[in-house]
Order: C-alpha cells, then structure tokens, then sequence
C-alpha cells in the first residue's frame, strides 16, 4: 500500500482489501501490486457520441450484474458528447449559410432586378456595379501579338496576361459583393411585397434567412453546449498544434503517439457492495467541488458586471467631454467664420467703393478722350498678354489706372466707364455686315471681351439694343454700358425657326429675315415689340451682288451705267449715272451715241481701238464722303447726302488706258483727313521694271492737288500735312527715319536708326509721339525731338479711336422705345440730274407678278445681260410677258419657260420694237472692225492710217446697208435676242457676209 501510495498510484485515502476477498472496492482504480507481471497497455474503447442512449443502458459488469457508477458516468459523458457535437455541426451549416448561401442568394436578386429594370441608373450601388463591369471588361480585352515576337517580349505577354487573370478574379469577387449588397437593400423594401418576375428568388432568400433564425436560435438555446463545443474546438486546435510539433521534432510515426501504462491484473469481478466504503467521501468532495466552481463563477460574473458598469460609467464620461470639445469647437468655428464674413464684407466694401471711385475717375476723363492714351508696358507674366495695360495723359504722361485690355480702335464710350472695340471677323451675309464689337468696363472686368458676332449676338445700328437667337426664336435685350454686358428679358417670339432664316436688316422695330424654305413669300417681318410677324414676296434691291462696302450701313454697286447706293437699313436707293458719253463712228454726228462708265469695268470700243476701263479704287472720307478714281483718271467725290458730285483733274491727262497695257493706271493710297493720297503709272514706263509712278495731294475743299515726292508711298502719314517714311540704303546722312512735311516741301531726319517703330500724333495736332528706339515727343513744325522718360518702357502707345456718344438706359423698355439709326440721304431720287427712273421701272414690273412668272422674268433679265445696251429691258418684257404666263399657267416650272427660249418664238416679229437703234448701229459697226483689224491682218497694231481710215469706211457701210434693209434687220435682231444655237451665230455671220460683200 505504502508503495502504490508513493508511486501516486492510489489516494491515500481509497479502501483497500485483501486479494482473497471477493468484494473488492474499486478494482479499476488500481493495479495488483507484485503477482503477476507487467501487462500491455490497457485500451479503452471511446464511447460513439451518435449511439442510442440504450447502448450504455445495456451495458453490464462482466458478471452480468447491474450497472455501476461508472456506466451511468458514462452514458451522461456520452448524452453530452452527442450535444456538443449537434452544437457544432449546427454552428458549420450557419456559418456556410451566412458566407456563401445568403450572399449568393440576394446577388441573384440584384442580377434579376437590374435584368428588369427594378433598379434607377442613377443609383450609386448600380452605378458602382457598372464600374466594376467596365473594369472586367477593359481587363478581359485581348493583348495584341506583334509580329516577330521575341522569347522575351513573348515571357513578358504572358506574365502580364497571368497577372491579368489574377485581376480578373479579384474584380469579379468585387462585383459579386456589389451585387450581394444590392440585392440586400432590394431584398429588405421587396420582401413583402415583391415585383413580377423576382417572385422566385426572394422566395429562395427568405427560406434561408428563415433556416438561419432556426439555427440560431437552436444553438442560443443551449448556452451550456455551445461552450463546451467551443472549448472543445479551441483543445482540438490545441491538441493538433501539440501532436503536429511532437511529430516535427520527434520524427516518430503514428505508434509513438500511443500511451502505455503499467502493467495490471487480469481483471476481476466488480462485487462492489453497498457496504463499500468511502464512496460518500467522494460524493462530498465532488459536490463541493462543484459548489465551489459555481461561486467562483458567480464571482467571475459579478466582478465582469462591475467591470462593464465602470466601463459604461467611463464611456458616459468620456462621451459627455466629446460633446463638450465639438460644441467648443464649433462655437469656436462659427466665431471664425463670422470674423471672416465680416472682414470679407469689409473688403467687398472697400474694393466696391474703390470700382466706383476709379470709374467716376474714368468716366469723367472719358469726356474728353483725345487728352488720353493707351499705353503697353512689359508684362511680368509674360504668358499673360495684354495686362498691364495703363490709361494715360497725353500732356502730363500721368496714369490713370490700369484697364486690363489694349486693342487697336478701341472707342470710350462718352458717359460711362465701358470701351468697345470693332469685331475681329468682318463678313457680309444677304447685305448685312456683321461687326458688331465687343463692349467691356475696363475697371469691373478682368476678362477679354468676347465679339458677339462669334457668340450670335445681334447689335442694333445705334449700339444700344440687341437681339440673341435662343431656341429657335428672338430674345430682346439692351447693352448695359454701365457694366459692359447685355441684359436680356424673355423671349418675343414662338416661331421656333428664327435660327433657319437669314438676316437682311434691321430697322426701327422691325427685322426683316430671308426664309429659304418659302419660295412664294421668302421674307419674314417680325415686329420687336409684339413679336407678331408677317410674310410677303421680296421687294426690289432685297439682295445685294457686287456691292461696295462704304460703311456697315451703306452700300455701293457699280453697274453698267449706274452709281447706286443703298441704305441698308431702310433699303432707300439712290442712283447717280456712271457714264462719261463719247462719240462713236457707227453713229455719225452725235457726241454721246456711246458712254464708258466712270467706276466699273466693261469692255467698250472708241473709235478705232479696243479699250478697257481699269478696276478702281474706292474709299470713304469721313462718314460722308465717298471717292473713286474713274476710267478718265479723274477723281470722283460724292456727298452721299445730297449726291453732289465733284470731279477733280489730277493733271494726269483725259486719256482711258489702253487694253493691255498698265500704263496709265490710278490708284487711291490713302487718305489722310480731308485729303486724299493718289498714284499713277506714268505713261511713259518702258516696262513692268521700268515703271514710274506720280503722286498727288488731293485737298476735296479745294480741289487742288499737290506733288508729293516718291517716297510717300508705304509712308506712315501723321495728318494730311505730315508723314514719316523710312532710308534704309544711302550715306550716313542719309539713313534713318525721316519727317516730311507737305506744305514746305521740306524733311527733317528724326532718328539715325534704320527702324520703322509707331507713331501717334497729339490731341493738339502739334506734337507726335515716335517710337524711335526709345519713345520721342516731336514737333511737327520745327521737327524737335525730345525724350519723354514716362513711356521710358512702354512698348505700345495708341491713341482712342473716335468716341461713341449714346444715351445711357436705365431698362430695356425705354432702350426699345427709341430708334437712332442715321439717315444717310437728304434728297430724293426724282430731284439728282441725270436720272430717268428706267432701272425703277423694270425693277416694279418684274415685282408686280407673282410666284413662278415673276421668277422666270428675273432669269430672262440676267440671260438677255449680253444685249442689255441694244434691248429696251422694259419694252421686252411686256412684249413677252402674255406668253410666260400662258406657260407658267400650263404648269411650266421656271426652267421649262426660260429652256432654249420658247417664250419668244409667238412674239419673233415683234421683237424689232424692243430694239435702240443707236446701239443696234454700234453693235454691227464693231462687229466688223473686229473682225477686220483681228482676223484680216497678223498685227493690228501695225496697221497704216489709211488702211483705218479704209476698214472704218467699209464698217460704216456695212452699218447703213443692215439698218435700211428691214428684212436684214429683222434676221440680225431674230438672231442678237432668241436664244437658241441657230440664232447665236445668225447675227455675226450675217454681219461678216454684209461686211465681206462691201470689202470686195
């Protein structure tokens, strides 16, 4: 005993008999000390936690008598085993639903949802969806193989290709969640009650959420289970961890993982006894044992229960003094923010106050603008142009202040602090010059100014209304000069289609527009005050060809034997003749048989020469001045208000340049003031390398003209006294930039220095600014040049260009209740010399028919352009007109009547009434002096007088011959006006056939 006790074999308190007794007291407790030898180890069968209960009922002592302690100690273990087990498996099958079951459902639900349309494209889980989509996409895009691949760039192709298949993965793992997490908010508004055709799949979500409750409540109701199953879990883990190292480092196998124990006896019948000792002992102590795990866990719980109250104490405490810190901190962030608003305002002040004091400044200096510059200095930001740009005087160099913009032309506007500018594109469209210009306050503005002909804004002539086109119809609004901007109201139509016509004018409160899709009645009159709008077939001069620009509002068009100018605005005509009358040998005895035209250039014959007029120059002086050289190198002055004419002899000779020659030729260079700067190539110029040129001052008041010397030409001209030019080649005297005045004659040299630079002449018309390396004030009188150190580093200077004096408008109604656009005439066309209303006339008669008769007469009109001179255009048309309505009434389009003339064949007879005799005669005579001089010898020019004198004899005869034979003139008419190929050449081989009889 002693020994077993030692060796902690037995308690020391366990009853102990003898061998001999058959009752031995707990036999399985120890083993038969020195009778028998030492045994294998004794192995246990584990009890199966899934067998039935009856099992360990029925088991029995080897003897076959009832069940022990330890049986029952055995079925409990096992009833307990088998319920940590259920615990477990039922937590595996939750935790799969949760992770895999559930997720996979509700993302089946999203897929369906966004299948259906269920779900806005705005929603930012869809739209993240579609990201992530984009991203696969992009991701799965094939990676092109080029040509010769090497190994290396082929290794390369497949890592990237790897890696991309990684990301491939890795992004569809992002798109599945997306979808989960959709599909869960869709699943938490749509389970009750959910849409047509997603029926099936929250069904299949709500029958695993429903197994997931099940489960969960299933395991919380077995506290004492679901702890011991976790223990157990963590003592496998543990278990695993020990025997996986043993293993490692022990390098054993499976059988050194068994347990051997001493050896024991054979075992012996179990006869235990009621009468056993010690069995209550043990009962005690485990009782006991067990009171005491119970308070010490009691214990535990109390103590945790303490700790979670001072834990929820110290959270209360902790969050109360966060509370405290945010509202510390937003009081004191709303004390900032008003000191900032506060100081904000007081800038805005300030600055406001500062704007209103440098405009009032402006605006006062503005009303006298000629004592003021434009001046340009380097900008530090050299990537920043047109800053730095100062307003100056011109008599003290003082600046006014900096005005964020510098142009040339740029016009103060009197009365305000704006300037405007001229539009940077000038075109014409259906007769209206588009320039509207830019407005901007220099001081409230820092940006450029935009040209509103780029941004389809609509400037009135008087600069103080505006229209914009916005969706299709006319918003009304007026130019804020205050501000440099436009103010628009709403809208005054409901066409829709305004954005589809053509602009032709504007007038008073009317624009009139050119609708291309209505042939009948093409043009639209819309009223700017009701915005009501009419439509009616287009009146005379409603589309311009050919015109001159005067100015945006005045137009001028050179015709054959006419000078007509056209306001724009209220389409008024006035018409001067365009003609200087000559003698003509087809028609003996009469001075003015034929005319050339003074601008324009048509072909005409004089006398025994072929001549054109060369193309002339056209300028305006002022605003109501209009000059032109014409064909007999004269200039020609127009007042365009009263069409009083001047024609001035520039003293270059009545001779009209020869055809094929440049000599003689006159040009307009410039014009400077009331004075005007001409040049002609002199007659006497050998050739192209040889030619001499003549220049002239021309002074309109006087009349005179005044020799200029060559070096005019390409000179700067200051006033129309004074002008600069520039020697570049010479002595060393003679290099530099010089000063000429007119009246003198005399040249001042102003500067040594070969470079042309900018010069500006003062408001007191004495004095000029000249750029001459550095920036010089000089006298124009004595040529004096001094140094103005205040524009030391200005590298522009310009002068304002002429003021815009307006009325300024509070509001847009009284802008629109007024109208100033200039009248540019102030007599009426009946009362100029010289005009015989024909043009009118034939104009009226075409507008008096309608629809397709009045459209076939403006094509007959522009094909019978070739005989214009021989055809009375008037008479004509009133002899063919019965016959075009008769066809246009048949149903005949426009090119049906005019195809090959037919409307003429009823009425061939009659045609000799609409013919002038006078230009019949002309027509014949130099048919046949062309054809004599051209084809009957190698060089005409070579021709003796008395072989002229013979040819113009024969041409003469050959006049009289065709008029007084009414048959010949009948076929020569027939074959001048009908328009079919027969009859284009029956007049010129009848004349030639006539005129080689007479010859012989």
């Amino acid at each position: 005993m002693e020994k077993l006790v030692s060796r902690g074999k037995i308690p020391p308190d366990t009853p102990i008999r003898r061998t001999d007794d058959e009752h031995w007291g707990r036999s399985d407790q120890i083993n038969q000390y020195g009778t028998e030898a030492p045994s294998k180890a004794v192995t246990r069968q584990r009890p199966n936690p899934r067998t039935s209960e009856s099992s360990a009922e029925t088991a029995v002592n080897p003897t076959g008598g009832p069940t022990n302690m330890a049986a029952e100690a055995a079925s409990s273990a096992a009833a307990s085993v088998r319920g940590i087990f259920n615990v477990a498996a039922d937590a595996s099958k939750l935790t799969a639903m949760k992770a895999r079951d559930l997720p996979a459902a509700k993302a089946a639900i999203a897929r369906k949802a966004i299948e259906l349309g269920l779900v806005p494209e705005t929603d930012s889980q869809l739209q993240q969806i579609r990201q992530i989509e984009s991203e696969i996409a992009n991701l799965q895009q094939p990676t092109p193989i080029p040509d010769g691949e090497s190994v290396g760039q082929k290794t390369s192709r497949l890592a990237k290709e790897a890696k991309k298949k990684v990301q491939v993965e890795t992004t569809r793992q992002r798109l599945g969640k997306s979808h989960a997490a959709l599909g869960g908010s869709l699943y938490g508004s749509m389970a009750n009650n959910p849409p047509p055709g997603l029926e099936s799949e929250i069904q299949k979500a709500s029958a695993i959420s429903e197994e997931i409750s099940a489960l969960e409540n299933s395991i919380d109701s077995k506290p004492g289970d679901k702890k011991k199953a976790i223990l157990a879990a963590a003592a496998i883990g543990l278990l695993l961890l020990i025997g996986g190292g043993m293993y490692f480092f022990g390098g054993g196998d499976d059988s050194d993982m068994s347990f051997a124990s001493s050896a024991t006896p054979a075992a012996q019948p179990n006869t235990a006894t009621p009468e056993t000792s010690g069995g209550g002992d043990f009962e005690q102590r485990e009782a006991a044992r067990i009171a005491e795990e119970r308070r010490r866990m009691e214990e535990q719980k109390r103590l945790a229960a303490e700790r979670e109250e001072k834990r929820r104490e110290e959270e209360q405490i902790a969050l109360a003094k966060m509370e405290q810190e945010r509202k510390e901190r937003e009081a004191r962030k709303r004390a900032a923010e008003e000191k900032d608003r506060r100081e904000a305002a007081a800038k805005a002040e300030a600055e406001r106050q500062r704007i209103l004091a440098r405009q009032k400044t402006i605006e006062d200096a503005m009303k006298r603008p000629d004592d003021w510059l434009l001046v340009r200095r380097p900008s530090p930001d050299s990537k920043v142009l047109g800053r730095n740009v100062e307003v100056v005087d011109a008599k003290t160099f003082e600046s006014l202040g900096s005005v964020n913009y510098f142009g040339e032309s740029v016009s103060p506007v009197i009365g305000s602090a704006a300037l405007s500018s001229p539009g940077t594109r000038s075109f014409e469209r259906f007769g209206v010059l588009e320039r509207p210009g830019s407005i901007w306050n220099p001081v409230v503005s820092d940006a450029f100014p935009t040209h509103k002909a780029e941004r389809e804004i609509i400037y009135s002539e008087d600069r103080v209304r505006c229209l914009k086109i916005e969706d299709g119809d006319l918003v009304r609004g007026v130019l804020n000069w205050k501000q440099g901007a436009e103010n628009f109201e709403g809208k005054i139509t409901n066409i829709g289609l305004v954005d589809k016509f053509k602009l032709l004018r504007w007038r008073g409160n009317t624009l009139t527009m050119q609708n291309p899709s209505n042939p009948t009645n093409p043009i639209v009159e819309i009223n700017l005050i009701s915005g009501d709008f009419s439509e009616r077939p287009p009146g005379p001069f409603e589309e311009l060809s050919g015109a001159i620009h005067l100015t945006d509002g005045l137009r001028l068009q050179a015709t054959g034997d006419r000078l007509r100018f056209v306001n724009l605005a209220s389409l008024e005509v006035r018409d001067l003749p365009n003609k200087k009358y000559l003698p003509h040998p087809g028609v003996p005895g009469k001075k003015d048989a034929t005319s050339i035209p003074l601008i324009g250039a048509p072909r005409l014959v004089d006398g025994d020469s072929w001549r054109r007029a060369i193309g002339n120059d056209v300028k305006m002086v002022g605003e109501d001045v209009c000059v032109a050289t014409t064909g007999d190198r004269k200039l020609l002055a127009i007042h365009i208000p009263t069409m009083r004419t001047k024609s001035i002899d520039l003293g270059f000779g009545d001779q009209i340049p020869v055809r094929g020659r440049r000599s003689g030729r006159v040009r307009i260079l410039d014009v400077a003031g009331k004075k005007v700067i001409c040049q002609l190539l002199s007659d006497d110029a050998a050739n192209a390398s040889e030619e001499l040129y003549t220049y002239k001052l021309v002074d309109l008041g006087t009349g005179t003209t005044t020799p200029l010397p060559p070096t005019c030409f390409q000179a700067t001209w200051i006033d129309d006294n004074h002008f600069v030019y520039l020697v570049e080649e010479g002595g060393v005297g003679d290099i530099g930039v010089w000063l000429h005045s007119v009246d003198t004659a005399s040249d001042q040299r102003l500067s040594a220095r070969p470079e042309f630079g900018s010069f500006v002449l003062s408001s007191d018309n004495q004095t000029m600014l000249a750029d001459l390396g550095s920036w010089q004030r000089v006298d124009l009188s004595s040529g004096e040049v001094r140094t103005v150190d205040a524009l030391a580093e200005a590298t522009r200077v310009v002068r304002f260009a002429t003021p815009i004096d307006l009325d300024l408008y509070a509001d847009i109604q009284s802008a629109w209740g007024s109208w100033n656009a200039p009248e540019y005439f102030a007599i009426e066309q009946s009362s100029i010399p010289g005009f015989d209303g024909k043009e009118f006339e034939l104009a009226n008669l075409i507008n008096s028919y309608d629809g397709t008769v009045r459209e076939a007469m403006k094509q007959i009109v522009a094909t019978q352009s070739r005989v214009d001179r021989c055809l009375d255009m008037v008479a004509y048309l009133k002899l063919i007109a019965p016959v075009v309505t008769q066809m246009a009434a048949e149903g005949n389009d426009v090119d049906s009547i005019t195809n090959g003339g037919r409307y003429e064949f009823p009425v061939s007879d009659e045609l000799d009434s609409c013919i002038d005799e006078d230009h019949l005669r002309i027509l014949i005579y130099d048919r046949c002096y062309e054809y004599a001089t051209r084809h009957a010898f190698a060089n005409p020019q070579q021709l003796s007088d008395v072989e002229k004198e013979k040819i113009s004899r024969n041409c003469l005869k050959t006049v009289e011959k065709c008029m007084r034979d009414r048959g010949i003139k009948s076929v020569l008419v027939k074959g001048l006006i009908l328009h079919n190929t027969k009859s284009l050449t029956v007049f010129g081989s009848k004349v030639l056939q006539i005129y080689s009889q007479i010859s012989r």
